[in-house]
């Protein structure tokens, strides 16, 4: 017989009194804080740190973890959001039933995700250098202004360029943008922005 301050199943309690509550279709972070944003995306804190983020999409339910560069895997669930994306830092899923059966995994993430913000550990800043285009070489090379500019932006916003200019298969194409791009780098912006 469980004793009186047993916790009902599906609920897991952290050595720091955090208690994770895992249900077939929602994630509930107890801990100081909990909010919902609009379009049914759940961002959990703890204190004051963000350390995990639910969303809802159309074909899946992902659960994102910030600082993924720290997380072991040792599972091998999580995945890349994209091609872009540095780590792996989502677990997705299609099906109810994978919530379930995940349960011990997700509590043990998230657990370990907790346990990096209480120790205030984060990963490492890496600094990719990035593989310019020739294109935009070029363009750089016989533009000061737009050169200058360039280069005074964000490390962030220098990749949407590089990441835009690299998605189109024709020079001609990546020409063309480059143009267009002109005068949002003159501002200080990023490709998307």
């Amino acid at each position: 017989m469980a004793g009186a301050n047993a916790l009902p199943p599906g609920i897991v309690q952290h050595a720091n009194g955090a208690v994770v509550s895992l249900n077939s279709a929602e994630f509930v972070l107890l801990l100081d804080s909990s909010r919902q944003l609009s379009g049914g995306i759940h961002v959990t804190c703890t204190m004051i740190e963000i350390i995990v983020v639910m969303g809802a999409l159309r074909n899946d339910l992902r659960l994102s973890f910030f600082n993924a560069a720290l997380m072991k895997d040792p599972d091998g669930v999580l995945e890349k959001q994209g091609p872009n994306t540095q780590h792996r830092d989502m677990i997705r899923f299609t099906l109810n039933n994978q919530v379930v059966k995940m349960k011990p995994v997700i509590a043990s993430y998230l657990m370990e995700a907790i346990g990096y913000a209480e120790a205030g550990i984060r990963p490492q800043k890496q600094q990719d250098e990035l593989e310019l285009p020739d294109e935009l070489l070029e363009a750089l090379e016989s533009d000061p202004e737009v050169a200058e500019a360039f280069h005074g932006l964000t490390p962030g916003r220098k990749k949407s360029y590089v990441i835009n200019l690299n998605s189109a298969k024709k020079a001609e194409t990546r020409i063309s943008r480059i143009g267009k791009f002109r005068e949002k780098i003159l501002a200080g912006k990023g490709a998307i922005e």
